[in-house]
């Protein structure tokens, strides 16, 4: 899939914004959103119990643990951007791909206007 996007760079940092927001640094830089965003599919696994599960509930229904998986689409896409390009995106796309989809941490300035730091990113490592 042909997907057209803009590699922004701040203070030396390359990233892709697919938050769906605008991004602010805390100097005022704005850098606008793509026009599309990560898929990730729902898996359920049945069987998979709760480790705190109690023995009155382990008789009473059938589990099934619920994951968000990377679609394969979007693992090759992001397999072909150039190294040390980060992929900014939202907290549930962060914790179903790994490094390099990430987010910025947020903070609220003195103002009430929300920013990012670049410095301080947050990632999910490989389980």
């Amino acid at each position: 899939m042909d997907r057209i996007y803009t590699i922004h760079e701040h203070n030396d940092l390359k990233f892709i914004n697919l938050t769906g927001r605008t991004i602010t640094m805390k100097d005022g830089t704005e850098f606008p959103p793509e026009n599309f965003e990560l898929r990730s599919r729902v898996v359920l696994l049945f069987g998979n119990e709760p480790d705190n599960l109690s023995p009155e509930m382990y008789y009473r229904a059938k589990y099934a643990e619920i994951m968000h998986v990377p679609d394969p689409d979007d693992i090759q896409w992001i397999s072909g951007l150039e190294q040390d390009t980060l992929v900014i995106t939202k907290p549930r796309m962060c914790n179903t791909y790994t490094y390099p989809v990430c987010m910025f941490k947020t903070f609220t300035g003195t103002n009430g206007v929300r920013y990012c730091d670049p410095n301080l990113i947050v990632w999910k490592p490989q389980n």
